[in-house]
């Protein structure tokens, strides 16, 4: 068969928009040019499960077949693609670079292939006044706020948007209160959609002076301080209680507060400690006065992630306005390089 880029193309722009469909879309190429008999377009679905979940268990949950019948399916891509795709690590599973890279472009593929049957819907962000309803916390609002309004300005002037505080988010997107939410969702409905928008890892901060906090903190160390904790429902306990658990500590909770900047300026202004995520505590640590430092236990990395309902899939408005936010967290990836000494990323 003939491929379309096969054919030399009439100018040096041709080019270099031929390499960058290759480039970006492998699977797209590969489920168009194979024969039609082994055309399967569920590949393309459960790939982008598979790069959404990093399990081929949620996976399965989220498309409605079995683990089996995933792990088959995960089987083809990784010949198709000549890559692992996942890979084992501990309990859980990792992305390849090249799953990593594979990303964006296949949720983006799967957006136009739902755009192919609506009805002639269309969106013209420029002309556009309406309003979207989010939820996200403090820390949301400080790491994407800025550039997402910036992009929302620049494309959409009359777009209006409204921030409300996490609560209940899965059932708000439910039952059509709003959006999309941004946070961490460690379970969900089968039925709500969600997207990793970047990892996230959490550091402890204290007040510059501090007179009894080290350069590195050890476990106990750590455990021995008074502790603020950020609890948007109020409950107590959460990962960091659990990993102290395992090494037989306890660290005592003084102070609970909703918000992240409540906590900041709490721990500004006494010898107490923050454990919070890394990118607020680097972006803040000067400001507040504050010593950034990594944790003495061992937490995991977690996904930051944007939810909505499917109702919204093919919505061509809200597939923008969420392109619109995974670029705004793709803008504000930090560079590893501002990392205080001490704190890993």
């Amino acid at each position: 068969m003939a491929l379309p880029w096969a054919q030399s193309p009439g100018s040096s722009t041709q080019r270099r928009e031929t390499h960058r469909f290759v480039s970006l879309n492998p699977l797209l190429i590969y489920l168009i040019f194979v024969e039609p008999g082994d055309l399967d377009l569920n590949l393309l679905f459960t790939l982008d499960a598979l790069l959404q979940e990093e399990s081929i268990t949620r996976a399965a949950a989220r498309l409605g077949r079995s683990a089996p019948a995933v792990s088959q399916a995960l089987a083809k891509l990784r010949e198709a693609l000549d890559d692992p795709l996942l890979v084992r690590a501990g309990r859980g599973m990792v992305p390849s670079p090249r799953a990593e890279q594979l990303r964006e472009p296949v949720a983006s593929v799967l957006e136009r292939i739902a755009a192919v049957f609506e009805p002639g819907a269309t969106f013209a962000p420029q002309a556009s006044k309406r309003t979207f309803r989010i939820h996200g916390s403090d820390y949301v609002v400080h790491v994407l706020g800025a550039e997402l309004d910036a992009r929302l300005r620049a494309a959409a002037p009359e777009v209006s948007l409204r921030v409300m505080p996490n609560a209940d988010d899965a059932q708000r997107v439910r039952d059509g209160s709003l959006d999309l939410a941004i946070g961490v969702y460690p379970d969900l409905p089968p039925e709500v959609r969600i997207q990793k928008l970047f990892d996230e890892t959490l550091v402890c901060v204290v007040r510059d002076r501090h007179p009894s906090v080290p350069k590195r903190l050890t476990p106990e160390r750590f455990a021995a301080l008074q502790h603020v904790q950020i609890a948007p429902g109020g409950r107590a306990g959460g990962v960091v209680d659990d990993a102290l658990a395992k090494q037989g500590l306890h660290r005592a909770v003084v102070r609970q507060v909703p918000f992240f900047y409540a906590g900041l300026v709490l721990v500004s202004r006494t010898d107490l400690a923050l454990t919070l995520p890394r990118r607020l505590a680097c972006a803040e640590a000067k400001r507040y006065g504050l010593r950034v430092l990594a944790l003495p236990v061992d937490v995991a990395a977690y996904p930051v992630s944007q939810i909505w309902h499917p109702r919204h899939d093919a919505d061509a408005g809200h597939r923008w306005f969420r392109r619109m936010v995974v670029d705004a967290a793709r803008a504000t990836k930090p560079k590893r390089a501002t990392a205080p000494r001490g704190v890993r990323g």
